[in-house]
């Protein structure tokens, strides 16, 4: 082999291994940059997933107050309806309910040994209403209103079936025998004294 030919082989050589490490280099370096987008693909995917999922949990959050908010107004609609239902002879109605018996001017059994008893009230009529304007008893007593007015006016009670003129500086007597438990209203019909119609209760409990 000649000297010329050594070195031909030589340059040959070289050269092939120069391509053979050029391409493992390209085959490096594109296997990086795969996994390099393949990474980041993932990332982002992952991202995408948590951040759908917070959006859903934000919106879960606004549509369960959106949801509770009017519940809780309405049960403050409510409450504030049930207050403004009670008007103030409303007021005075259940007041009644637990106030005491009211004692009266006389009272005594009805009849000898008997636990019902006869009771007498006087009653003051004026233009800002009946003094008292309620009388307290128990079913079975029998009840004498006597009523007195400085002017000329009238007294009605649709429960108990009665109406009659009430006259200036007389004493009007009324009578009933309450057989009955409940609230009944007695009031004036025509000659009020004020501008308003003024009213007056008698409330009969059950007996103790």
């Amino acid at each position: 082999m000649t000297h010329h030919n050594k070195k031909t082989i030589m340059m040959f050589l070289g050269i092939t291994i120069l391509v053979i490490l050029g391409v493992v280099f390209f085959y490096k370096n594109n296997l990086k940059e795969n996994n390099v987008d393949v990474n980041a693909s993932a990332l982002s995917q992952e991202e995408k997933t948590q951040n759908n999922m917070e959006g859903r949990d934000k919106n879960t959050n606004i549509d369960t107050r959106k949801q509770t908010v009017p519940v809780q107004n309405q049960a403050n609609a409510n409450s504030a309806e049930n207050v403004k239902t009670l008007s103030p002879y409303e007021k005075q109605l259940k007041a009644l309910e637990t106030a005491p018996l009211t004692k009266a001017d006389i009272e005594e059994p009805l009849y000898q040994g008997s636990k019902e008893q006869f009771k007498v009230f006087k009653i003051k009529v004026t233009p800002d209403g009946y003094v008292p304007n309620a009388i307290i008893v128990e079913k079975g007593d029998s009840v004498q209103l006597n009523v007195l007015t400085d002017k000329d006016t009238d007294i009605e009670s649709a429960d108990f079936k009665l109406f009659s003129p009430i006259s200036a500086g007389k004493i009007t007597n009324l009578g009933f025998l309450l057989s009955q438990e409940g609230t009944f209203a007695f009031y004036c019909r025509n000659l009020c004294l004020g501008k308003d119609r003024i009213y007056g209760h008698i409330v009969v409990r059950p007996r103790s």
